[in-house]
């Protein structure tokens, strides 16, 4: 059952009888007004919930420890800077069920958002209930807010606001119940402590110096709405705190506006305004917002990770006219055409087909097959499966290759540390050890590291991206790392659709996707855009063995539906059968409708051949060279047509006449569309 009641003043709950309490709070979203207060709306307005089952006395339930009797879903809130996508891709690996949304609180910048997990049983008492709570820790990497813990705590309900996500729904299993607290993480139930933060006064000058560095740095990042309003927020707080004068603020405003004018007064009447109405709150302060250093690594650093390799670097420095006369060595590829030297991503939804393509690649290469038509060279792989252990990569290899024995050159590992724990390493000695020119890391969400709350995730994720691109650089290898697509994103651009940060699009060499067609489910559509390379778009098909094959580009399967829709069009059947025998003919629309075949004038009319051969023109030229003249007679309008002397129309529809028997006045033809 669900316990709900609206504001936190008072203990008494209404009980709703549901059978699903994780459907009910995806029906139970509340819309926070505008530049409503947070603090106010969760005394006030907000709805709260608690699921389980309470002790009532005379129909009345009081919420407390005392009557709390079981829970049935986990609650987290979460503020310890972890962004929500990291959540949700590491739920998602995981395979359990989760429901995320924003807190009243949260801010694109800020990040503050709840958790809901379903338990696979009733979890029946507090300790039972904390030791689950930490194991969940454990899963998400993080921490969460202490009153999550507490037996008969009662949290908001879902929200909708002004810059924050949609709620996220992931599908999955229910989370298992413990009793026992994992010592690994007991400090997961801590609050992090609160940083000092440095707010000395930061002279005018040095101010407005800074704020040049970060516009131009970041120019393009702040056309985006959510962008810009965090960099003003956090003016706004410097102003409040002291960090900065008034006056300073207001041009730190109208330095947000870059070079566009128009912007410039509106920038500077929402500082007034906001400057006034806003309350401070505990902000980076304007140096960390703003005169903040990425941790991406320099080339020394680098080098003390990274063992210098026996070949030597190229100049990163020409003229134009040394760079026209420079002998450079040419970009290797170990799929010709498709996969450069350099690391990248592969995205597509769960089950899309991801690991299988992946494992048919590293299959080919290490053997030097073809790949999907595509020449290789032959190297030996390294396959990292992080989600999928020995008995599956059998059984998967014995699926896909029944009759053949398997490349000596392909190797398979089922553990990598995290990044922060040494990936790097880890991965650029089994190269040295395998001298291998490919390595496949699947997936990237199980070694990714926790992001700070301090830097934008922009940089965070750019940054480690720019570390596999320096080992796949130093030690010649293609890196891929595989990702999931973000459910929860509407555009229609699908590499917008990766899990993370835009920076693991704009870091990488080269992006590829994986998704079903949604004109023909059995089919998958894989995209790519690559820096070294033209980029591709394939239409794939799996056999019975689940080996993809390349069935051609996007273009070459649209000409084929396009002309397999023109040969089946019984305008055109019945124009190209009137011009078998001849090269030219003039017929109204009317002629044309009767020669057509009856099951072709069910429900239409003839002025309907007039439309279609509007639509027509371009293909009956383009497919037959058949060329028309509309004219106005004094008996209506006719159509005169003509094709090639040296042509004979349709060749495949001609073959098709003469299988079918069906001949110029034939009208009882069957639909070709049946059999075709």
């Amino acid at each position: 059952m669900i316990y709900f009641r609206q504001g936190l003043k008072g203990a008494t709950m209404t009980v709703a009888k549901t059978d699903d309490p994780i459907e009910w709070l995806k029906s139970s979203v509340q819309v926070m007004r505008p530049n409503e207060n947070p603090e106010k709306f969760k005394q006030d307005r907000a709805w709260y919930f608690l699921s389980g089952k309470m002790a009532d006395q005379n129909g009345l339930v009081t919420r407390n420890d005392k009557n709390m009797i079981e829970r049935d879903l986990l609650v987290l809130d979460i503020d310890d800077g972890q962004d929500h996508e990291t959540v949700a891709e590491r739920l998602a690996i995981a395979g359990y069920e989760a429901l995320i949304y924003p807190t009243p609180r949260y801010h694109p910048n800020a990040e503050r958002f709840r958790v809901v997990l379903r338990a696979e049983r009733p979890i029946t008492t507090p300790e039972s209930y904390t030791a689950t709570m930490a194991k969940v820790a454990e899963v998400l990497g993080g921490q969460f807010d202490p009153s999550s813990k507490t037996w008969s705590q009662m949290q908001g309900t879902p929200i909708s606001k002004d810059g924050a996500f949609d709620v996220i729904h992931l599908e999955g299993e229910p989370f298992p119940v413990t009793d026992k607290l994992p010592e690994s993480t007991t400090t997961a139930l801590e609050r992090r402590v609160e940083a000092v933060r440095d707010r000395t006064p930061i002279p005018s000058d040095e101010a407005l110096e800074i704020m040049a560095r970060y516009v131009e740095r970041d120019a393009e990042k702040l056309i985006i709405r959510d962008n810009y309003l965090s960099a003003l927020m956090a003016v706004i707080y410097a102003v409040q705190t002291g960090e900065i004068d008034y006056e300073t603020g207001e041009q730190c405003a109208v330095m947000l506006a870059g070079d566009r004018e128009d912007w410039k007064a509106g920038n500077l009447e929402q500082f007034r305004y906001e400057v006034r109405k806003t309350r401070p709150r505990k902000e980076q302060s304007f140096s960390e917002k703003f005169d903040w250093k990425p941790d991406i690594p320099t080339a020394e650093e680098l080098f003390d990770a990274i063992e210098k390799p026996a070949k030597q670097r190229q100049r990163t420095y020409f003229t134009a006219e040394q760079l026209e006369n420079a002998e450079l060595p040419e970009i290797t590829f170990y799929v010709y055409g498709m996969l450069p030297e350099g690391a990248g991503w592969l995205a597509g939804k769960p089950k899309v087909g991801k690991s299988y393509l992946l494992i048919q690649a590293s299959v080919s290469i290490a053997s030097g097959q073809p790949f999907l038509g595509h020449e290789v060279q032959q190297t030996p792989v390294i396959y990292y499966s992080l989600e999928m252990g020995p008995n599956l990569i059998q059984q998967r290899l014995r699926q896909m290759y029944p009759f053949t024995s398997q490349p000596k050159d392909l190797h398979f590992y089922f553990e990598l540390p995290t990044f922060d724990n040494g990936a790097l390493n880890v991965i650029h000695a089994d190269i040295k050890r395998h001298g291998a020119g490919v390595v496949i890391v699947d997936t990237h969400g199980l070694i990714v590291k926790s992001k700070s709350s301090q830097k934008p995730l922009y940089d965070q994720s750019y940054g480690e991206m720019a570390y596999f691109k320096k080992l796949a650089d130093e030690t010649g290898t293609a890196i891929i790392l595989v990702t999931h697509l973000n459910k929860n994103n509407k555009s229609d651009d699908i590499f917008d659709l990766m899990m993370g940060s835009a920076a693991n699009r704009g870091g990488a060499d080269f992006n590829m996707a994986m998704a079903k067609n949604p004109q023909d489910k059995e089919q998958i559509l894989f995209l790519e855009e690559c820096r070294k390379c033209a980029g591709l778009e394939l239409v794939l098909e799996r056999d019975r063995n689940g080996l993809f094959q390349n069935i051609g580009t996007f273009e070459d399967c649209d000409v084929r539906q396009e002309k397999n829709n023109y040969i089946n069009d019984p305008v055109v059947e019945t124009v190209s059968r009137m011009l078998l025998d001849r090269t030219k003919i003039e017929v109204t629309a009317k002629e044309i409708f009767e020669a057509m075949p009856t099951w072709a004038q069910s429900n239409k009319k003839p002025q309907s051949v007039g439309y279609a051969l509007k639509k027509l023109a371009y293909n009956l030229r383009r497919f037959d060279g058949i060329t028309f003249e509309r004219r106005r007679r004094e008996n209506g309008i006719t159509y005169t047509f003509e094709r090639p002397h040296n042509k004979i129309t349709f060749l495949a529809l001609k073959n098709k006449l003469a299988e079918t028997k069906c001949s110029l006045g034939d009208t009882n033809c069957s639909d070709p569309r049946e059999s075709a």
